[in-house]
């Protein structure tokens, strides 16, 4: 009627040093995300006032500065209210990519390749994910410096583009080692 349970945890861990390292690390990182994520979120909610203010006031120093906003001419305010909302952008996203990374960090671990090939992935996939979301802080925060279209186009060309990119194929690969592997599983039924 019951099943036995098995002794040891729900997860299993991984045993090999190449995949341990990153997949600790990474669970090390989760935490320290979700902690950052949270203290910047607190730190928007206590301070927007002051921060919208900020950017504003940098925005009306740098004059020189073309600001636009959709590819049309825009006013301090609405550059300022752009920056703001990149700002606020990089603290939701910043939840989603940690626990995307957490998601990416158990479906690498129990991944059937080798040990090398996860821990590689596992570091590459760590890596671009935090390099991705950099990307929408500094779309946010350069705007008086860089003006809103250009900072949002760095953005794209340093950190969504590669970073995006990256991610895409770390998802591919792992994809395709998952469906190599089902494969495999309903070939080997009877009856198939």
């Amino acid at each position: 009627m019951y099943h036995e349970q098995r002794e040891g945890s729900v997860i299993e861990m991984p045993r090999e040093r190449n995949v341990r390292v990153p997949f600790f690390l990474g669970l090390f990182m989760v935490v320290l995300g979700f902690f950052f994520f949270e203290c910047y979120g607190a730190f928007l909610g206590f301070c927007e006032d002051g921060i919208v203010k900020w950017e504003l006031q940098q925005i009306k120093s740098h004059p020189e500065v073309r600001q636009t906003v959709e590819r049309d001419a825009a006013t301090p305010e609405q550059a300022a209210d752009k920056a703001w909302e990149r700002i606020k952008f990089f603290h939701g996203h910043g939840y989603v990519m940690v626990l995307a990374s957490f998601v990416f960090l158990l479906l690498m671990a129990a991944a059937p390749m080798t040990a090398r090939v996860k821990g590689a992935l596992m570091w590459v996939s760590l890596v671009a994910m935090g390099l991705y979301n950099l990307g929408w802080g500094l779309a946010g925060w350069l705007v008086p410096y860089l003006g809103a279209e250009r900072a949002k186009e760095f953005s794209t060309w340093v950190f969504f583009g590669p970073f995006g990119l990256t991610i895409v194929a770390v998802t591919a690969i792992m994809a395709m080692a998952y469906g190599r592997q089902a494969r495999a599983v309903l070939k080997s039924e009877p009856g198939a």
